[in-house]
Formats: structure tokens, C-alpha cells, sequence
């Protein structure tokens, strides 16, 4: 982290929101004046465009302070297009001392060639260490990662309760932070047990949160719209249905990434993070799989993101917005 930090030219991308806040404070700290602080910061509009940019940067810093800084909220759709304007192209491929920028997108964007961050400038980028990813767990790792967190909290989690654990939310860091705190309250012995874990994540199929993936994974938009009442109905925690629809779709793009990798049959189901038992599901993947490609797949991985901000933002109100259009996005993706 210490030496991305250092970078006055930088980017993060990632859907861990935590860990994207976290570092997002401590770029801030190292490189914005402290004549000025907050107010010898600029923050572009979520809908900035390069030109926005160009000019944010380019304006002359407060009286006294000898840096002007920039941030950039929402840059996912910026780094999937392809063309910077020359003049700010210059200005990522040379950054002048003078001028601090902080580009932040909320989802992780493809490194694949010739695509997202595998495009000029970001590879340049990418080797002098200025763009840092947070929030993407190989399969391999999240049970460690899971262990790692309870016994900073004190807890003891076994294997076999770690996989489990990471079968029901998915790899993703702050929702498993989130489940171990949860387990942090609930588990009295200090060891976690496989029933601790069901009763946290709790998916069994009889429930409306499972009721609510089984019908738009099915395609089937109304079934699904009236599980999601009845989850309503019966305070679905939002986070839990979130954390079922973000594991279903980081297989699709999981899935994917094999087709594109080459990935043999033999070895799919452990590059998806799949147990034996679980080599069942791999139809329905391969089935979605071949339909969306990888800009749909991008787009609901944003649209996952997004949710999250706005259920976290919208506590008072409910969530059943920005639920309600991830269900429409979700069940039209896999009904293709």
C-alpha cells in the first residue's frame, strides 16, 4: 500500500468498499495541501467527462498552497472507453509535480488486452505501480482470508466453517468481514461451528432470499419480484440477497475468464472456486456464460456495486429501490 500511496498520479478500482475508502484516506493525507486541506481538494462529478478533468486539474491552486489535487468519484465508464483527449493523455503519461489526481472507480475493471486497463496508459501504469485493486479474492484464498479476520477478532474458524462460510456469501472481502463480525457477536465458545455459520448466512432453500436468486436466475421476473416482496416482508437483511446475486455473477465471470484462458473441463470447476459436490452448477454457468459477454457481464458487476452504495446510503429509507432494478437487470441477463 506504502508505495502506491506515493504516487501523486494514481488510480484505484475494486468493489471492496472498505479497504477502497481506507486507501482513498491515505492518498488524501500524503497529497492534499495541508495549508488548505478539504478545501484545496477538488472532487469531480460523478458524470465527469476527460474535458471536466483537464480542467479541474489545470486551475490555479488556493492562495499559498503549492499543489493543486484531484479526485475523480466514478471513473468505470471513463477507463472502458477508448479515447483520451490528447492533451490529457499527456497529462497521465507525465504527470506535472504540481498537480495531484485520484482516479477511483467503484467496480474492477479488465486488465485484458487491448481492453480497460489493458489499454495506453494504464499498462504504463500498471508497472510503475500507480493503480492498485481492492475487493477481488481468488477462490483459493477467500477461506484464509475468512480465517484471518475472525482471528483478528479472536475467533477460531475452521476449515471446513470457512469454506462453507464463502460458499454462502461469495469471495468478496466486505461482505466476509461483515458475515465474521456478525459471528463475532453470536458465537459464545469462540469457535465457529458449520450450524453458526447456516444461522448467520442462512440460505436454505425454503426462504424467500433463495427463493428470490432460484426465480430470476430462472428467468422468471415476476416470481422473482414477489420473492423479494415476501424477503421484504420478512426483514431480508438487503446485504445477504446482495451477497447471493454478486456470487452468482462473479461465476459468469469467472466463467469467462476460463473460455478465455483455456481453462480444461477437468480443471474448471477449481478455477471457479467449486467443490466436487458443486460440479453440478457448472451447466447453468456454461449456459449464461455463452450468452452474456464480457461488457454485459461488467455491466451487472457494476450495477452490484451500485446497490451496495445505495442500500448503505438509503438505511433509513429501505432498499427495495435499487433492488427492485438489479432484480430486472439480473432476471433479463440470465433469461437471455
Amino acid at each position: 500500500m506504502s508505495t502506491w500511496v506515493e504516487h501523486k498520479f494514481a488510480l484505484i478500482h475494486g468493489d471492496d468498499a472498505d479497504e477502497r475508502q481506507r486507501l482513498i484516506t491515505a492518498w488524501k493525507i500524503k497529497h492534499v495541501d495541508t495549508t488548505w486541506g478539504e478545501f484545496g481538494l477538488r472532487v469531480c462529478s460523478e458524470q465527469a467527462t476527460w474535458a471536466e478533468i483537464y480542467n479541474a486539474l489545470n486551475e490555479p491552486p488556493p492562495m499559498g498552497a503549492d499543489t493543486v489535487a484531484v479526485i475523480v468519484p466514478s471513473m468505470d465508464d471513463l477507463l472502458i472507453k477508448k479515447d483520451i483527449p490528447d492533451a490529457m493523455l499527456r497529462l497521465l503519461q507525465d504527470p506535472p509535480a504540481h498537480q495531484h489526481f485520484l482516479g477511483v472507480a467503484f467496480g474492477a475493471v479488465t486488465e485484458a488486452k487491448g481492453r480497460g486497463l489493458g489499454r495506453a496508459p494504464w499498462t504504463q501504469w500498471v508497472k510503475q505501480g500507480r493503480i492498485c485493486k481492492v475487493g477481488e479474492l481468488a477462490p483459493k484464498e477467500a477461506p484464509g482470508f475468512a480465517q484471518q479476520c475472525a482471528q483478528n477478532l479472536g475467533l477460531k474458524l475452521p476449515i471446513d466453517a470457512a469454506q462453507f462460510l464463502i460458499q454462502q456469501v461469495g469471495a468478496h472481502p466486505a461482505l466476509i468481514r461483515r458475515t465474521i463480525e456478525v459471528l463475532d457477536l453470536v458465537c459464545s465458545s469462540r469457535t465457529v461451528s458449520l450450524v453458526e455459520v447456516q444461522q448467520v448466512t442462512f440460505r436454505l432453500e425454503a426462504q424467500s432470499g433463495f427463493a428470490w436468486s432460484k426465480a430470476w436466475k430462472s428467468g422468471q421476473l415476476a416470481t422473482a419480484l414477489v420473492a423479494l416482496q415476501k424477503s421484504f416482508d420478512d426483514k431480508e437483511e438487503p446485504i445477504k440477497l446482495l451477497g447471493q446475486a454478486r456470487l452468482e455473477v462473479e461465476r459468469i465471470a469467472r466463467y469467462l475468464e476460463a473460455q478465455e484462458q483455456r481453462v480444461s473441463s477437468q480443471d474448471l470447476p477449481d478455477f471457479l472456486g467449486l467443490s466436487s459436490r458443486q460440479a453440478f452448477l457448472i451447466d447453468d454457468i456454461r449456459r449464461v456464460g455463452m450468452r452474456l459477454r464480457p461488457k454485459d457481464v461488467q455491466s451487472l458487476l457494476h450495477k452490484l456495486t451500485q446497490c451496495d452504495r445505495d442500500i448503505k446510503g438509503l438505511t433509513l429509507a429501505g432498499a427495495r429501490t435499487p433492488l427492485l432494478d438489479l432484480t430486472i437487470a439480473l432476471s433479463r441477463a440470465w433469461a437471455r
